[in-house]
């Protein structure tokens, strides 16, 4: 619900999820610009056919989002992340994952 002035609210319903794309992810890659998010949705897997066997990232999906959009999105997962650990315990990431090579580099 989106609250208004002098305590109105709009409700907010979602749509027939029945012919909605499902994907799995377990790679995204961010791009930022000046008006918008872009986010790249893909699967990475080892490439053991090829001499030097690296990941490859397939893309599956593409989402662009407004500055103020990420930032709301932003806001509700790490509330809900937060939840989650709560509820079930802290997520480890790898030491070696790449997320944690990124942010390193950036440090």
């Amino acid at each position: 619900m989106i609250k208004k002035e002098k305590d109105e609210t709009i409700e907010i319903k979602t749509g027939s999820l029945e012919n909605l794309a499902r994907i799995y992810s377990n790679s995204v890659k961010l791009s930022v610009s000046l008006y918008d998010f872009q986010l790249i949705f893909g699967n990475s897997a080892l490439d053991s056919l090829s001499e030097n066997q690296q990941i490859v990232v397939q893309p599956q999906i593409l989402i662009h989002m407004s500055p103020q959009h990420f930032k709301a999105m932003m806001e509700i997962l790490n509330s809900h992340l937060k939840k989650y650990e709560e509820t079930f315990g802290e997520i480890h990431i790898p030491q070696d994952s790449p997320a944690k090579e990124k942010k390193a580099q950036k440090n």
